[in-house]
């Protein structure tokens, strides 16, 4: 929700059954959370097991928007600090099992290459240790802009939704290695006719 008075989005949190009578609560990244300054919008993207994850930026400092990741169950937050990496994003998010602590949450990053990259990265919501970075351009071409927004598990790994440079909704296909890593992608793009922009979301 926006703030009355200004264009500050709060993040929002329902707890409940599907039908109504949970309640709502505002999600915001706390400000000691990111060394003592104002966070400006809190927008909470995808949930699964007790984890949320989203995206914050700070007042006044242009170009700082980050991603973060909120524990329902212990209210933790971790915000993402990947080295070498800045304006991180977390669209989607996949509880590895029922009750497992592990996840594989999914957006963009940037590397130093100004360009966006879609991001696969693995969380452990017990250690809170991040693990398996791995960063994709579509058709494997840097110059491409490329931003995950979705993910879904497979028999061998997961299939992304996403999007890319010049309006395309992008569908990417990865397996889990043995060592937990993530493979290469295989790529599906798509338009939809006679549309201006054409987006990937789930």
């Amino acid at each position: 929700y926006a703030e009355s008075g200004d264009v500050r989005n709060c993040g929002m949190v329902y707890e409940g059954p599907p039908l109504g009578g949970g309640r709502w609560y505002p999600l915001d990244v706390p400000s000691d959370r990111v060394g003592g300054k104002t966070v400006w919008n809190t927008i909470p993207h995808s949930t699964m097991g007790t984890l949320i994850v989203g995206d914050y930026d700070l007042l006044g400092v242009p170009f700082s928007a980050n991603a973060f990741i909120f524990d329902i169950a212990t209210q933790h937050w971790t915000i993402f600090d990947l080295e070498g990496c800045t304006l991180t994003t977390a669209y989607g998010i996949w509880q590895n099992g029922i009750g497992s602590t592990s996840y594989t949450i999914v957006g963009g990053t940037r590397d130093g290459q100004g360009v966006n990259q879609g991001l696969v990265i693995g969380y452990d919501s017990a250690t809170r240790q991040f693990s398996n970075l791995k960063l994709y351009s579509y058709l494997d071409q840097p110059q491409l802009v490329t931003h995950f927004e979705g993910i879904v598990a497979t028999n061998k790994g997961f299939n992304l939704a996403g999007a890319s440079t010049g309006s395309l909704a992008l569908f990417a296909s990865i397996e889990v290695n043995p060592d937990g890593s993530f493979s290469d992608a295989t790529w599906v793009s798509y338009t939809f006719t006679g549309s201006e922009i054409t987006t990937g979301n789930s």
